[in-house]
This record gives C-alpha cells, structure tokens and sequence, in this order.
C-alpha cells in the first residue's frame, strides 16, 4: 500500500472512530483477509448531570468562594425540612435556631466575599 493511501485510510478509520458513522469505514480501503478493523463503538453521550446539594464538588463549582459552604448548608437544610418536615413545635424551635445560625454565618461569608466592594 502506498503512502497516500495509507493516510486516507487512516483518515477515514479516524473519522470512523469519532463520528461513528460506518460509512467512513466503507470507505476505508481494506488491507487483506487479515484486517484489524476491529474498532470499538462510540462512547456513548454521558448522562446530564443533576443539580445536588450535597456534591460538594458540584456546588464548588457552581458557587465558588466562601459563599460555598453557607449557601449550601442553607440548601441542604431545606431539602431535609421537605421530606422530613418538623411535627411539633419544639421542632421549630430548633429549626428556627439552626436557620438563624445558618444564615448570620452566610451573612458573614457575603460581607467576606464582598467586602472590597
């Protein structure tokens, strides 16, 4: 085989492997009987990510900063008073007092972040 042809075979195997599309690999010139075109199949599109409060990593990279943990903190809260929702009142009580605490501490980090300001 010949260089020119070497090249456009590997061009189209190359195009094969990116886009998938056989017919790339039709056009790919065969070597022989013995012709390694064994190529793996595309990798399939990776699934959407889902918002989650408690990835951390994820809401780093969604937030960033020293707003990361209160905010978060805050989220993670209110998605635990949603399926667990408090049945009496000593329970809101505590509720409250954890969401105030929460909240000066986010008040704290917003006046940090944006201080130069």
């Amino acid at each position: 085989m010949n260089l020119f042809k070497e090249i456009a075979r590997e061009t189209a195997l190359s195009l094969y492997v990116q886009t998938g599309k056989e017919s790339f690999l039709k056009e790919a010139e065969k070597m022989g009987f013995n012709d390694p075109v064994h190529l793996p199949q595309p990798l399939p599109e990776a699934p959407a990510l889902e918002f989650d409060v408690f990835d951390d990593l994820m809401m780093r990279d969604c937030i960033g900063g020293r707003l990361t943990k209160p905010v978060q903190t805050l989220l993670q809260g209110y998605v635990q008073t949603t399926l667990y929702p408090p049945k009496d009142d000593a329970d809101k009580a505590r509720l409250f007092d954890s969401l105030q605490g929460e909240l000066k501490a986010l008040l704290g980090a917003v006046k940090d972040e944006f201080g130069d300001l």
